[in-house]
């Protein structure tokens, strides 16, 4: 696909993509920055598709792998809080001398 066809077809086809994204991360910020990832992957393999490949469903799919790499990323870095017996634990070291805290 030429570079030109594959600009046009990126700004045309931004809303459908992007508003994929977003429905199935459900936060229009990070969709934002995974259309950006999803335009560069496209940019880099512009060269293996036919200038009139079906441009959404090309999107589209590279979209869905790009969300898949985000859920298993996320997943992988979920917070893990302490239980409350823990949390009082600590809390309960904090309160013990405040001098010591107050140095560190």
């Amino acid at each position: 696909m030429r570079e030109e066809t594959l600009v046009k077809n990126i700004i045309h086809h931004k809303r459908v993509i992007e508003g994929m994204i977003t429905a199935l991360i459900g936060d229009a910020s990070a969709a934002e920055d995974l259309f950006q990832e999803v335009a560069v992957i496209m940019t880099r393999k512009r060269e293996e598709v036919e200038e009139e490949c079906r441009f959404v469903a090309w999107g589209r799919s590279i979209a869905t792998n790009v969300v898949r790499d985000y859920r298993k990323s996320r997943a992988r870095r979920r917070i893990q809080f302490l239980d409350d017996a823990s949390l009082d634990a600590v809390a309960a070291e904090f309160e013990k001398d405040d001098a010591v805290w107050d140095e560190r």
